[in-house]
């Protein structure tokens, strides 16, 4: 056990003894929550709970806000904003009902400000292929944008027989709108899936396509596995993976 003087987060120094009382006296309260609360930190009032159907579109939404500024995915397959923004809310929409059905939303906030998306996945050997819409649901947005996504599920196939070829929980989709964000709601989304996750003794794949967020994730327990450009354009896709815990 460490012998060093409990710190704040946000300032580095070591807690007052007013502090330390007032913490003895919240005893009964998590401790990582109360810390929260002294950062700002959304995660000390709201908790997670389970996306219903009837919240999809608005779940759906809120992906949409938490990828405006930047989705090099979704830009690389639609260049056009306007085209963009249809795109994903197709994609976030096909990604909730999969999670509705077969793996876990959760939510959090009321209204909804952060949601994230898993499905559980067999081993490739036995006979299910990776995740993916169907050809039809691109053909609306033109024969560039079915030819750009055919060429980012080639790598995500690639990508799924290096990092993850055996049994997993996926982690499809994960977003926090933008003024919500750097308040510990990614990670306390994340845990609620790694809890899932490891009851069931699974470890968790995804694959990233920004340093920033492959920085994340290393933080959070997931090592890189390999990483593919994709073929014609700057977009690189880093498949990443947790072991069970």
């Amino acid at each position: 056990m460490s012998t060093q003087p409990l710190r704040c987060e946000d300032s580095g120094s070591p807690l007052s003894d007013a502090l330390i009382l007032l913490l003895a006296q919240e005893a009964a309260r998590p401790l990582a929550r109360f810390v929260a609360r002294r950062r700002g930190s959304d995660t000390g009032r709201v908790s997670h709970w389970a996306l219903t159907p009837d919240r999809a579109d608005e779940a759906a939404k809120v992906l949409v806000g938490a990828f405006s500024s930047h989705d090099p995915l979704r830009e690389y397959l639609a260049p056009d904003p306007a085209e963009r923004m249809r795109l994903s809310a197709m994609m976030f929409q096909r990604s909730i009902d999969g999670g509705l059905s077969g793996g876990r939303v959760d939510a959090w906030g009321d209204p909804i400000v952060g949601i994230a998306i898993w499905l559980p996945r067999p081993a490739i050997a036995d006979g299910e292929r990776p995740p993916a819409a169907v050809p039809s649901a691109y053909e609306e947005f033109g024969p560039e944008v079915v030819e750009r996504a055919a060429r980012v599920r080639a790598v995500t196939n690639r990508l799924r027989a290096i990092a993850r070829p055996n049994r997993h929980a996926y982690l499809d989709e994960i977003g926090v709108l933008p003024e919500h964000q750097r308040r510990g709601i990614a990670t306390a989304l994340l845990e609620v899936g790694h809890a899932w996750a490891d009851a069931q003794s699974l470890p968790c794949a995804l694959e990233a396509d920004v340093d920033a967020n492959i920085a994340f994730y290393r933080g959070r327990g997931y090592d890189v596995m390999a990483n593919e450009r994709v073929p014609g354009s700057d977009l690189v896709l880093t498949a990443m993976r947790r072991a069970i815990e």
